[in-house]
């Protein structure tokens, strides 16, 4: 199958179906998604109660994704990698990925 987010429109089947106590194998059945991926779903984004929101969990997606976007990430909560990137990474003639592994071997616990 291929990997597609699931949208709001799923996640209100998927909450209306585990209202009504369908199994998570009947609803990815439906869906044509796979049952792991409504087990994850209904597992990742409920309340307190157990329930499934739907837009409540289609906000959280989007907190998430915007999370990552926004570079809420290593770097940005980090001024000593920073300020590392900003004086080797533009010297070096190396491609990205190598000067990446060549800093987890030197650096891996500074970063």
């Amino acid at each position: 199958m291929p990997h597609r987010k699931l949208t709001l429109y799923e996640r209100q089947i998927i909450a209306s179906h585990h209202d009504r106590r369908k199994s998570g194998h009947v609803i990815a059945s439906r869906l044509g998604r796979h049952r792991t991926t409504i087990q994850r779903e209904l597992r990742r984004n409920r309340d307190v109660a157990g329930e499934s929101l739907p837009i409540v969990a289609q906000e959280q997606v989007f907190e998430r994704r915007s999370r990552v976007r926004l570079g809420s990430s290593k770097i940005a909560g980090n001024s000593w990698l920073q300020g590392y990137l900003k004086d080797h990474l533009c010297d070096e003639e190396r491609w990205p990925n190598v000067f990446a592994g060549q800093f987890r071997r030197e650096h891996s616990k500074d970063a």
